[in-house]
């Protein structure tokens, strides 16, 4: 990807992807690690996919329905926030166990 990490970046590239894997209308859900960038990324990319389909609670004949509905199909991955928060908890114990040495 050239350029920045910005939430307007990614959610073009992901749209991309999207339009051209013909998967737009299929995606469901974006599963994410806890990146900063991430919550903001959903947004913009619903944003963008809302000018090419309709929700199925706004349909219209012209555009196919979206299943995705932006921040409340956000899912962070818990095995990522499972893993950040066992390391924390052993960097806890091993600067317990190094003190008590």
């Amino acid at each position: 990807m050239e350029g920045a990490y910005s939430r307007e970046n990614i959610a073009q590239a992901v749209d991309s992807l999207l339009e051209k894997l013909r998967l737009g209308a299929k995606l469901l859900t974006i599963t994410t690690d806890n990146a900063s960038n991430n919550k903001a990324l959903v947004s913009e990319l619903y944003s963008i996919l809302l000018d090419r389909f309709d929700t199925i609670d706004n349909p219209s004949p012209s555009l196919p329905i979206i299943r995705f509905e932006g921040l409340p199909s956000y899912i962070r991955c818990i095995t990522h926030v499972l893993n950040l928060i066992v390391s924390d908890i052993l960097k806890g114990k091993l600067l317990l166990f190094n003190l008590y040495s």
